[in-house]
């Protein structure tokens, strides 16, 4: 493998992250082409990734590798295959930062075609024969098309596509017997005025300290979680124990202030083993306790 340098790292660790299967090839195909990887191995393990995306083929090394040696098989034989990346699999075991590291390369291959740029309309400076303004348009079209790469245009939908998915959603609701567009929140009455919870919506829940937010927001968690929908917690004061009391408390009978402060009986110690053996076993809800927590650390 060649001396690796910090655009290479960024190379390697992108690839192996799509390599884990975890993230899909739509995450960040087509704004990050073969051609912006400078690396000619990782940009033939990309190619082949984004073989298999294109063909609706899941992620499996075997097939990738018959893609490989199908685009290119003198340079998939010279890198002995996917065996190439084998130490950058161990460092990359998922798909966290596999949006970063595409932006960190879509910035360097901009920088790189400005380089190119410069270099190009510096000699053409240099020529009287060519018009200032034919060098001038040349400069705003390329900068333009310099501007644009990267940009992710999948997101640019045509109406009756998106009409289609709202149809079949209301579709689905009604053949369940459903009273929500949204996720269920718990409570009927909540679910009347909102619609449940919005995917793509930030809703916030206001009001004065000891006015019940947390138990609110809490019992919606569960409420969702029960329905096998992941929730993730975030936070910023309670503790994890502090928490998990709250959520305790809300699906049995144990005694707050047998929790809080004089300990539980030996029938509460029961209820709790019981809870986290089976329902809360099951339930997706994960905590995160991060006092001083800026956005950056949350986005993460």
């Amino acid at each position: 493998m060649k001396t690796e340098n910090i655009g290479f790292k960024n190379e390697l660790s992108f690839v192996c992250a799509l390599l884990t299967g975890v993230a899909e090839s739509s995450q960040v195909y087509p704004r990050v082409t073969a051609e912006m990887l400078t690396s000619r191995e990782l940009a033939l393990i990309y190619k082949g990734i984004i073989e298999l995306f294109n063909k609706g083929k899941a992620m499996d090394y075997t097939l990738l590798e018959h893609e490989m040696r199908a685009l290119d098989h003198e340079l998939y034989a010279e890198m002995n295959g996917l065996n190439y990346v084998g130490d950058g699999l161990l460092s990359v075991v998922d798909d966290v930062h596999v949006t970063t590291y595409a932006d960190l390369i879509v910035e360097e291959y901009q920088r790189n075609s400005l380089r190119l740029l410069a270099m190009e309309i510096s000699g053409k400076c240099g020529s009287r024969d060519i018009p200032v303004e034919q060098i001038l348009q040349l400069a705003n079209t390329k900068l333009e098309e310099i501007a644009g790469m990267g940009v992710n245009s999948t997101s640019t939908r045509q109406i009756s596509e998106i009409g289609q998915e709202v149809v079949a959603h209301h579709t689905r609701l009604l053949e369940n017997g459903g009273t929500s567009v949204g996720y269920s929140t718990g409570l009927k009455g909540m679910d009347n005025i909102m619609g449940g919870f919005m995917r793509g919506e930030v809703a916030i829940a206001s009001a004065l300290t000891s006015h019940g937010k947390t138990a609110l927001s809490l019992h919606m968690a569960v409420q969702i979680a029960l329905q096998n929908i992941p929730v993730y917690i975030i936070s910023l004061e309670m503790s994890m124990e502090q928490l998990y009391g709250r959520i305790l408390m809300s699906l049995s009978n144990v005694s707050p202030e047998n929790l809080r402060m004089h300990g539980l009986t030996e029938t509460e110690i029961a209820v709790a083993k019981s809870l986290n053996e089976t329902t809360l076993r099951e339930l997706p809800i994960y905590i995160d306790y991060i006092p001083s927590a800026r956005p950056e650390d949350i986005r993460a």
